[in-house]
């Protein structure tokens, strides 16, 4: 009676956990930003905008999942999620009244709109969110051998919660 008491539950333990199963989450693998002292002020519109894919598929076929609420934000340092039709590449003199941002990684002035502490958006039909994170400023590391710490980004599907970080290089 034991053993078939066994198969049983471990029938609806399987049968329950494949009804939990929602999407599975592909993040970018840890992503080295070129960062230096003079980059570091808070609020100095001078920064790095690091762009981000992150996929959602179904993890029992593989396939990419459209229409995936995500939510994003970064754990340390001062940087913000902005979603990707809210970036633009401005001629600052065309826009002299446009509070804009450097892109220190690109040399490049940045039209950024909303900034918010986290995003929420959805994937697209490939299953795919493309968004930026602009970082203003890296936690502080142990200096002097590491005077920036790693940046950690999170990203909520569901119940599914992953990060991986930004690295100071």
């Amino acid at each position: 009676m034991t053993r078939l008491s066994s198969f049983i539950t471990l029938g609806f333990l399987a049968v329950g956990c494949a009804d939990d199963a929602g999407p599975r989450l592909l993040l970018p693998n840890d992503v080295e930003v070129t960062w230096e002292q003079a980059y570091d002020r808070e609020d100095d519109g001078l920064g790095a905008l690091v762009p981000v894919d992150v996929m959602a598929y179904d993890p029992a076929s593989g396939e990419p999942l459209g229409d995936v609420e995500l939510l994003l934000w970064a754990e340390d340092g001062v940087a913000w999620p902005v979603a990707g039709d809210d970036v633009a590449v401005v001629d600052p003199d065309s826009c002299p009244d446009c509070e804009l941002m450097w892109d220190a990684t690109r040399d490049q002035f940045l039209d950024v709109v909303p900034v918010a502490e986290s995003i929420a958006l959805r994937t697209d039909g490939d299953g795919l969110a493309r968004l930026y994170v602009f970082v203003d400023t890296f936690p502080a590391g142990s200096a002097p051998r590491s005077p920036f710490a790693p940046l950690p980004v999170v990203v909520v599907s569901g119940s599914e919660e992953q990060s991986f970080l930004l690295l100071p290089r």
